[in-house]
């Protein structure tokens, strides 16, 4: 499987819905991972994400996200599904996540 990584990182970006639909479109591989600038895909997620497009069950594929503010953790971040549900239990927080990973091709 191939994936294409798209950053779009510009002062000048006035309608980011428009770019990254651009990009998407452009886009030659079966994958397509959005990654924001200030963005890090770790090991974990990097295995994460050969596992998913390795698989014929998903389409696209939710990324687990640490958001935070000023150095601080806003919110938790969670390494899977069970995990993200329970912080939900556990703590009352929902853990950011967005659809980055999806299938194109």
């Amino acid at each position: 499987m191939s994936l294409t990584i798209i950053t779009l990182n510009s002062p000048q970006l006035t309608d980011f819905a428009k770019e990254r639909n651009t990009a998407l479109a452009q886009a030659k591989t079966d994958w397509v991972l959005f990654v924001d600038s200030d963005e890090v895909v770790t090991p974990a997620l990097k295995k994460e994400i050969d596992f998913a497009i390795q698989s014929s069950r998903f389409t696209a594929y939710y990324l687990p996200r640490r958001d935070t503010f000023l150095g601080k953790t806003v919110k938790p971040a969670t390494p899977n599904l069970s995990a993200w549900l329970a912080e939900i239990l556990v703590t009352g927080f929902v853990p950011s996540m967005k659809p980055g990973l999806v299938r194109v091709g």
